[in-house]
């Protein structure tokens, strides 16, 4: 591996997610397990921390904007801007279901199809996000993951609310049609790695590409498969009345093995980076970093 590569090709804006979605799920089992005792305000710390500086790379970002108009002129950069405020009302849609979340855990004041409704509406956002993107040939990972939950989302604030008597099980039908694409996924990537191993025709390079790619998706898929399962069967034997709790402790948390190599993915070449630039352009044709990496926070 080439140790300038990695640091051209390291992308610090997914970097810095992953890193705050670590810590945070650090944070949450430790707060619902009672070893700590911060408010859920603070749990959420490294989410709001994550908001924050999307909203002060977007203020950067507009303010160049409005500051040079030149940039209207090219085709590109109207595409970027575009691309960025798309991704910045999608995070404060995010944002406001988070508070909500956090106003309704402390006080209790909200039901949770209200605390739910900006999931409602960032889902069809999300999809039409998803239809400009690919017509544009853009980078597509929040919206898409945000744009095929909106039933999971419907199911859950329902549940919550008791307007449905489903067992978790079905209520995360959708989580589990999901999780079985990813599994096909895995599938692919194991098989595709295997051949590779066994092919004359790649260089070494490439062999370890395929495998590199094939650990990746099996560290992030079964964690998150075996947190959904032990969430499943915590939420039924707490209904029954029976003392079991979920493993939650941060180094039996499933979730975090699950965002560990995420957060090691995006330093490695696999990624590559999302800004308001192309490689080769000119320093003084580019916007400032935070506005660079909005788009792809």
């Amino acid at each position: 591996m080439n140790p300038r590569g990695l640091f051209q090709d390291f992308n610090p804006s997914k970097f810095l997610i992953y890193a705050c979605l670590l810590l945070f799920s650090v944070l949450l089992p430790l707060r619902l397990d009672g070893i700590i005792q911060w408010s859920c305000w603070a749990v959420f710390s490294p989410i709001w921390l994550w908001k924050l500086l999307v909203i002060v790379g977007a203020l950067v970002g507009a303010g160049v904007w409005a500051r040079n108009p030149r940039y209207r002129m090219e085709g590109e950069t109207c595409m970027e801007f575009k691309a960025m405020l798309i991704a910045v009302g999608i995070h404060l849609l995010l944002l406001t279901f988070e508070v909500l979340v956090c106003d309704r855990v402390e006080r209790g004041a909200h039901f949770w199809l209200l605390v739910f409704m900006p999931l409602f509406f960032v889902s069809p956002v999300s999809v039409a996000a998803c239809v400009w993107g690919f017509r544009h040939d853009r980078s597509l990972e929040l919206e898409i993951l945000c744009s095929v939950n909106i039933l999971q989302f419907i199911f859950i604030a329902l549940r919550l609310d008791r307007i449905i008597h489903w067992p978790w099980l079905v209520v995360f039908v959708p989580l589990w049609i999901l999780m079985s694409f990813l599994c096909l996924v895995v599938l692919y990537y194991i098989v595709w790695s295997l051949l590779s191993l066994r092919s004359l025709d790649m260089v070494a390079e490439q062999r370890r590409t395929h495998v590199t790619m094939a650990i990746i998706w099996i560290t992030i898929v079964v964690p998150l498969l075996t947190f959904e399962v032990l969430l499943v069967h915590r939420q039924k034997r707490v209904e029954a009345r029976r003392t079991m709790r979920l493993p939650q402790k941060p180094g039996r948390n499933p979730v975090v093995w699950s965002v560990c190599p995420a957060v090691l993915k995006t330093s490695w070449q696999l990624w590559s980076s999302l800004g308001w630039c192309l490689r080769g352009r000119d320093e003084d044709t580019c916007l400032p970093e935070p506005a660079r990496g909005c788009t792809a926070l």
